[in-house]
C-alpha cells in the first residue's frame, strides 16, 4: 500500500498547486478589469476649479480667504468644504499632470474595491463569486468614479464606516475607535460625511433601543460608554475644519435645498440602466436578509436607510451600494454561494482547471489593465457628454480681454482656470459656498431669460458674456442694446458692449485652433 500512497501524494499537491494558481488568476483578472475600469476618466465641469483652488492654496496657505474669482460673491467668506480634497488633485496634477489625477482616482477606487473584494471572502465568497457580485455592483459605484471629483473619498470613507459598523455586530467593539480618525479627515475631504454621521448615529439609536429591551446575545449590545464615547468623538472631530460649526451651518442647509437642475439630486429613474440595476441589487440584498439568518436590528435599519436614500438622489446610489454588499455579504454568501452550495448537497470531487487555462486568464487581465494605458493621458473632455467652450475660451484668453463676464453654470471654473484673474466669472460651480441667494437668483433668471432677466446686466459691472447658443438668453442678448456678438460658434457666443475696447480686442484676434466643444482634448 505505500507505494499507492506515495504514487498519490504529488497528485494531490498538483490539485491544490493549480487551484491556488487559479484563484490567483481569477485575481488579477479581477484587477485588470477595475484597472480598465477605473482608468476611464472624464473631467467633470468642477475639475478646473478643484485644481485651482487646491493649487491656490499651496500657494497662499490660506484656508480662509475670501473669493478672487466671481465679482458676484462680494464680502460672502467663500467655505471651501473640499479643501483637502483639492489640494490632493493640485498635488496629483503637479506630479503627473493629466496621469496624475487619473491615477489618484485609480487608487482611492481600487482601495475602495478591494476593501469590499477582501470582506465578501471574508464572509464567505469564493474568488469568483466575489467577483460576479462586485462587477454587477460596480455600476451603481461607478456613477462619482467616472470623474476626479472628492465624492471618491466620500464612497472610501463611508465603506469604512459600514465596515466598523459590520464588525461591531460581530463584537468586535475597538473597530468603532478607529472612526473618529475617519471623520476627522473626511469632514475637509466632502461634505458626504453628514450620509456617515447619520447612519451612525441611526445605527447608534438602533444598538441603545436594544440595550433598553435586552435583547441580543450575550456580550451584546456594546458598554455604553464605548457606544457614547466613539460617537461622540465622532462628532468632536468633524468639528476640526477651518469653519468648525459654521461648516455645519452651511451643509445643512444646503443639503435642505432642492435642486432639480442638477441631475444627480433628482430621485432615481428606475427605468434607466442604473434604476435597473439598483433594482437587481436591492431584490438580491433584501432577499438575502430576509430569508437567511439576518444581521443585528441595527444593521438591518442602516441597511434600509441606504435602500431608500436613492429614491431622494441619484448621487445615493454607490452609498445604497456598499452597504448593500457589507451589510447584505453573509446572507448572501449562505444563500448563493459556497457554503449553501455544500450544505445543500454532498461535496463532489471537482477537477481544478488546468495551468494553460489559469494562465489564460491571468493573460486576459493583463490585457484588460493594457487596454487602459491610453486613458492615462488624462481625463477627457466628451463635448457630446458636458461641451466646453473651447475654442470661445481660448479666443478669450488670447485676446487679452479683462472684465465681468456672465457665464453659464457648467462653463464658470473652466473660465477660471483659463481666463482669470483677468475676466472674473458671474458665477460657477461652488453655489452656496460661496454665492448668497440673490446672486444665485440673477444668475438663473439671466441664463433662463426669465423675469428680471438682465438683471445681471444693468445692476452688476458686467461687461462681457459668454453663452450657449442653446440658451434663451443668446436671443435675448442679440437684440439687446448695446450688446453685440464679437464671436460666436456652433456651441456658444461671446458678447461685449458695442464699441468697447473688449469688443475691439476679440474681434482683431484670430480664434485659435481648438475643437469647439473641446471633444477629444484631455484636462486642462
Amino acid at each position: 500500500m505505500r507505494p499507492s500512497t506515495e504514487a498519490q501524494a504529488p497528485v494531490a499537491g498538483s490539485s491544490t498547486s493549480r487551484k491556488r494558481l487559479a484563484e490567483r488568476a481569477i485575481l488579477v483578472l479581477l484587477l485588470g478589469c477595475f484597472v480598465f475600469f477605473l482608468s476611464r476618466t472624464v473631467a467633470d465641469a468642477d475639475l478646473w476649479g478643484h485644481v485651482r483652488f487646491g493649487g491656490d492654496l499651496f500657494e497662499t496657505g490660506d484656508l480662509r480667504r475670501a473669493d478672487p474669482y466671481s465679482y458676484l460673491s462680494g464680502e460672502r467668506p467663500w467655505i471651501n468644504h473640499e479643501w483637502l480634497a483639492e489640494a490632493a488633485f493640485y498635488a496629483a496634477w503637479a506630479a503627473a499632470a493629466g496621469t496624475g489625477l487619473v491615477l489618484l482616482k485609480m487608487v482611492v477606487g481600487l482601495a475602495t474595491v478591494g476593501l469590499l473584494f477582501t470582506h465578501l471572502q471574508r464572509r464567505g465568497f469564493s474568488a469568483i463569486r466575489a467577483g460576479i457580485l462586485l462587477l454587477l455592483a460596480y455600476p451603481l459605484i461607478s456613477i462619482g468614479l467616472r470623474t476626479v471629483r472628492p465624492q471618491m473619498f466620500t464612497y472610501l470613507s463611508f465603506l469604512l464606516v459600514l465596515l466598523a459598523l459590520e464588525a461591531a455586530d460581530r463584537g468586535h467593539w475597538r473597530r468603532l475607535w478607529m472612526l473618529p480618525a475617519v471623520f476627522l479627515l473626511w469632514v475637509n475631504l466632502h461634505g458626504g460625511f453628514l450620509a456617515g454621521l447619520g447612519i451612525l448615529v441611526v445605527w447608534a439609536a438602533a444598538v441603545s433601543i436594544s440595550r433598553w429591551s435586552g435583547r441580543g446575545d450575550p456580550g451584546w449590545p456594546p458598554p455604553g460608554a464605548v457606544l457614547l464615547g466613539a460617537v461622540s468623538l465622532c462628532f468632536l472631530a468633524t468639528l476640526a475644519n477651518p469653519w468648525g460649526v459654521g461648516l455645519w451651518h452651511l451643509l445643512l442647509t444646503t443639503a435642505t435645498i432642492p435642486r432639480p437642475e442638477i441631475t444627480e439630486w433628482v430621485p432615481t429613474p428606475l427605468l434607466t440602466f442604473e434604476g435597473g440595476v439598483y433594482m437587481i441589487l436591492l431584490g438580491l440584498s433584501a432577499g438575502a436578509l430576509m430569508r437567511s439568518s439576518p444581521p443585528g436590528l441595527p444593521l438591518a435599519i442602516v441597511y434600509a436607510v441606504t435602500a431608500v436614500m436613492p429614491l431622494l438622489a441619484v448621487r445615493h446610489l454607490p452609498l445604497f451600494a456598499l452597504a448593500a454588499l457589507v451589510i447584505g455579504a453573509a446572507p448572501l454568501s449562505r444563500l448563493f454561494g459556497r457554503r449553501a452550495a455544500d450544505e445543500v448537497r454532498p461535496a463532489r470531487p471537482t477537477r481544478p482547471a488546468p495551468r494553460w487555462f489559469s494562465f489564460a486568464i491571468a493573460g486576459g487581465g493583463v490585457a484588460m489593465a493594457a487596454l487602459s494605458i491610453p486613458y492615462l493621458r488624462g481625463p477627457a473632455i466628451h463635448g457630446q457628454l458636458l461641451p466646453m467652450p473651447a475654442r470661445a475660451v481660448g479666443l478669450l484668453e488670447a485676446s487679452g480681454a479683462r472684465g465681468n463676464m456672465a457665464v453659464h453654470f457648467d462653463w464658470g471654473e473652466y473660465a477660471i482656470w483659463h481666463l482669470a484673474p483677468e475676466i472674473m466669472v458671474s458665477w460657477d460651480g461652488r453655489r452656496e459656498t460661496v454665492f448668497g441667494e440673490e446672486a444665485y437668483a440673477t444668475n438663473l433668471a439671466f441664463f433662463f431669460g426669465v423675469g428680471e432677466w438682465d438683471r445681471l446686466l444693468t445692476e452688476h459691472d458686467t461687461n462681457l458674456a459668454l453663452v450657449s447658443r442653446q440658451t434663451p438668453v443668446y436671443n435675448l442678448l442679440k437684440r439687446t442694446d448695446p450688446w453685440t456678438v464679437v464671436y460666436e460658434d456652433s456651441l456658444a457666443a461671446v458678447f461685449a458692449q458695442v464699441g468697447s475696447r473688449e469688443a475691439r480686442r476679440i474681434r482683431a484676434t484670430e480664434p485659435p485652433a481648438l475643437p469647439i466643444t473641446g471633444h477629444d482634448l484631455v484636462f486642462p
